[in-house]
């Protein structure tokens, strides 16, 4: 019985193996793919769950709570006896005792430890860890998660303080390394120098313009009068590069590593407004016109997003969705979850099957779940209104229990999110008003692109041209190619990437 033979899926499996056989892995799978588990995979491949030893995990505070303890607790602990340390949360004085305390219990019990981390408490901050004792410990694996976050190193910027604070952590050179990050360069190839410096510090070095200079482009480029500033312009070593991901990063799309799943199918339906909310939008139409014909041009944002409005439901004189009113897409919803068995199961319907709604406006997310209520819908609300109990509560039940229908918001919303006993900060979790937006950047910001104000320019084009080694080459790399596989005769695979 184990985690891996058990659990997880054979390309978890497959990942888990490169994990534990490398020691050293760029973990980019993309979301969904269930990268948690794939390193909790390797952790057990690589023996470091059934025998004393020191893991630590540093993951955004959100993470922590809502992926990371779910996976240990549902999981990790069915098939290993493990101490977990969470100090991801409470102020800096609980998160001392929280370690103090697991370090005391691992000590005692002499089993494997998790020590689990939000990237603030690896902060170094004046003399020390923002949670003090992290740089007594010796880990035997240390694992970044969301690594896009904190490990990239700005040009010019320094050392973050996590970055101090993570330089300072013990990693003897057996440990094992693991960034973990479905977006690891967040559309520049240039930040991975920090996830290389973390995994291959021997490799890398510690010279961010070295580094800069042997992969890329440089350039000079001219700022202001007096000043000419450094530039990265594109990638030098591309075929190096490419074998380089392959030898020290794992990433794949579902579509890879799941070909039986269907297709992403996007479907428009168009859903004609009921005589009633027709009539609403042209009274909203009305009152937009005569305050342009009184010279007043402010209403344009407030009527783009009422005519959304009105095309979704009714709505009384304080904006509020009216349950039961006239709505023709709600309508053409109900019809269509009635024939996929949602609304009353039958011999027909897949019991299995999930539905996720989506709206920009959070009192129609509620309208909705009063409306789907009365026809005996059971569905959950999940905006950035939700605490993160509440939303770990919600994907559970909706992944692994009856809940077959969420109403999700895409909108940005202010959210207080509680980062010690005493301190809550304000955090965005969304857009808010998405129409009001565009109308905005149309009226304020010019936006084209070369293809849109000069079509006449030809397309740009890609030419691939294969130019034959002379034999002096052939020679040369046929006499290295001997040399790697005496090497991997002798058992030593360490020089693939040479």
């Amino acid at each position: 019985m184990s985690l891996v033979g058990e659990v997880l899926f054979p390309y978890q499996v497959e990942a888990a193996e490169r994990i534990a056989e490398q020691k050293k892995l760029l973990l980019a799978d993309q979301p969904g793919l269930g990268k948690t588990l794939e390193v909790f995979g390797g952790l057990e491949l690589a023996g470091l769950l059934d025998k004393p030893s020191a893991i630590l995990i540093a993951t955004p505070i959100v993470n922590a709570q809502t992926t990371w303890v779910d996976t240990i607790e549902r999981f990790v602990r069915k098939y290993h006896d493990v101490v977990l340390v969470d100090v991801s949360k409470g102020s800096a004085a609980q998160k001392a005792k929280a370690f103090l305390v697991g370090v005391r219990e691992s000590v005692d019990t002499g089993l494997p430890t998790i020590f689990l981390a939000n990237h603030n408490a690896l902060d170094w901050v004046k003399t020390q860890h923002r949670v003090a004792g992290l740089a007594e410990v010796r880990f035997d694996a240390v694992v970044v998660d969301e690594s896009h976050m904190v490990l990239p190193i700005r040009v010019g910027g320094g050392l973050t303080n996590f970055w101090r604070g993570l330089l300072r952590i013990k990693m003897p050179d057996g440990c094992l390394r693991v960034a973990v990050s479905g977006t690891p360069d967040r559309g520049k190839l240039e930040n991975r120098f920090g996830t290389w410096r973390f995994l291959f510090p021997d490799f890398v070095g510690s010279d961010l313009w070295a580094w800069l200079a042997e992969w890329f482009f440089i350039v000079d480029q001219r700022v202001s009068k007096s000043r000419v500033v450094k530039s990265v312009a594109g990638l030098r070593k591309e075929a190096a590069w490419l074998v380089n991901d392959e030898l020290r990063m794992l990433r794949r799309t579902k579509a890879e590593v799941l070909p039986e799943l269907p297709p992403k199918r996007y479907v428009d339906v168009e859903v004609e407004l009921c005589k009633a909310q027709m009539a609403n939008y042209f009274k909203a139409q009305l009152v937009y016109e005569e305050q342009l014909r009184g010279g007043d041009e402010s209403g344009a944002m407030t009527f783009a997003l009422r005519s959304r409005q009105l095309a979704t439901c009714s709505w009384d004189d304080g904006w509020t969705p009216v349950v039961g009113g006239v709505s023709a897409k709600r309508d053409w919803l109900v019809e269509w979850l009635s024939e996929r068995g949602f609304v009353e199961f039958d011999a027909m319907s897949d019991a299995d099957a999930k539905v996720v709604i989506v709206s920009q406006f959070s009192k129609v997310l509620f309208w909705l779940q009063a409306e789907l209520r009365l026809l005996g819908v059971e569905c959950a609300v999940l905006d950035g209104s939700a605490s993160a109990a509440k939303r770990a509560a919600i994907q559970d039940e909706f992944q692994n229990g009856k809940l077959r229908v969420v109403l999700l918001s895409g909108s940005m919303v202010i959210v207080d999110q509680r980062v010690s006993k005493s301190r809550v900060v304000k955090s965005v979790a969304g857009l808010r008003k998405e129409a009001a937006w565009l109308v905005n950047d149309e009226l304020r910001m010019l936006r084209r692109t070369k293809a849109e104000v000069l079509p006449e320019l030809p397309p740009k084009r890609y030419v691939d041209v294969e130019v034959e080694l002379c034999k002096a080459q052939m020679a040369n790399y046929f006499k290295a190619q001997l040399v790697y596989e005496e090497q991997l005769r002798g058992g030593d695979e360490s020089g693939a990437m040479t």
